[in-house]
């Protein structure tokens, strides 16, 4: 009966029971314990505690020279908190985070990279870029004169699907400044110049793996295109349904903004002018360093222009022949007679895209002042 109880007490204490166990234990022991057993219980605790300290020095012997071979191993990985999610699209603040390019100039005296929309007058955000094309010459100057930047744009609260809502203008006056508690309204600008791979990480930071780019046609300014694009990703829920997530974004080539025949003749040709411009953009979007795996493009009326022979410029490239660089290719009311697009692009675009959408009529003419203009003309009645 000693014995056992001896090896008990010493198997408790080894273990280390709490201070309150040993004490609510140790009266009832002792009272059965008789008086001659107490020196083999003292041995048997001293070789315990003697045996438990043997094995901690070894323990952390081994711990040590562990450590001294494998260095690595006794590093504790380091956890990193995710990144928060970079807000694009949001409904409830109701604005649109676009990220754009274009080859347009930059007024004189914008010199601060960020412009927003309560500056004084003369390098707000709708005022930043000119009607003419960039420079592509000097030290400042982008590749083909490309500029790449971020706006945001914010809508009132009683915005409707489709509207663009904006002060009431005439002969191209406004009767009033922007108000976005009233207005669609270029919050803030940001231009990174020609810091390409800057922008490129903001692109990636983003963590989206989609974007549309849209690109606008005849009589439309810089920020006539933004607000545009803009809407197309509020109204259309871009980037705020589950299945529907990634970038917006914009080309503006040097559009005169104006609806007149002579602004037609020099739109026409600032579209042809832009499309290196317009491929390096499209370089820099399909790149690796971007992270997007599909690009979706959705090209207005001239803008179609534009994209139809920058695509077919990329043809003759050997690297990009057959290659399908966008997922969804939108063409919405084309400025290109039937004969140029049959002939030039039927067989062109298709290879560069997974899908082609066409919004055709069936004649479509422009009238100023006697002028007219048979821009696309018949349409294959196959086509729909």
């Amino acid at each position: 009966g000693d014995v056992c109880v001896n090896y008990d007490i010493a198997a408790l204490e080894s273990a280390g029971p709490s201070t309150a166990a040993r004490e609510a234990t140790a009266p009832s022991l002792r009272a059965a314990r008789p008086e001659g057993s107490r020196a083999p219980v003292q041995a048997t605790r001293e070789r315990a505690s003697r045996s438990v300290q043997a094995r901690s020095v070894e323990r952390r012997s081994v711990e040590v020279a562990r450590a001294e071979e494998f260095p690595m191993e006794m590093t504790a990985p380091t956890l990193q908190e995710p990144a928060p999610r970079v807000e694009l699209v949001n409904k409830e603040l109701r604005f649109v985070r676009v990220f754009y390019g274009t080859n347009r100039v930059r007024e004189s005296g914008c010199t601060d990279n960020t412009s927003r929309w309560d500056d004084p007058p003369g390098c707000r955000p709708g005022e930043f870029y000119g009607v003419d094309a960039a420079d592509t010459q000097g030290a400042s100057a982008g590749e083909f004169g490309l500029d790449v930047g971020t706006l945001t744009v914010t809508f009132p609260a009683d915005h409707r699907k489709t509207k663009i809502e904006r002060p009431m203008s005439i002969f191209g006056y406004d009767l009033r400044g922007e108000d976005p508690s009233r207005d669609v309204v270029i919050s803030e600008l940001r231009s990174y110049s020609n810091d390409y791979q800057r922008w490129l990480d903001d692109v990636k930071g983003s963590g989206r793996r989609q974007a549309f780019i849209y690109v606008h046609g005849f009589a439309n300014s810089f920020p006539v295109a933004a607000r545009r694009a803009a809407q197309v990703a509020y109204d259309l829920d871009f980037d705020v349904e589950p299945d529907f997530q990634g970038l917006t974004m914009m080309f503006s080539w040097p559009s005169r903004g104006s609806a007149s025949p002579t602004a037609y003749t020099s739109d026409y040709d600032a579209s042809d002018q832009a499309v290196e411009a317009f491929n390096r953009f499209l370089d820099l979007v399909t790149s690796e360093y971007a992270g997007l795996e599909r690009v979706h493009v959705i090209a207005h009326s001239m803008g179609n222009r534009l994209v139809a022979n920058a695509l077919s410029a990329r043809a003759v490239r050997p690297s990009d022949s057959n290659d399908r660089i966008l997922d969804e290719l939108v063409l919405a009311a084309p400025d290109i007679p039937a004969t140029t697009f049959k002939t030039r692009f039927l067989r062109t675009l298709p290879s560069f895209a997974e899908r082609v959408t066409l919004y055709v009529s069936d004649t479509v003419r422009y009238r100023w002042l006697g002028w007219d203009a048979e821009l696309y003309g018949q349409i294959n009645p196959q086509v729909t």
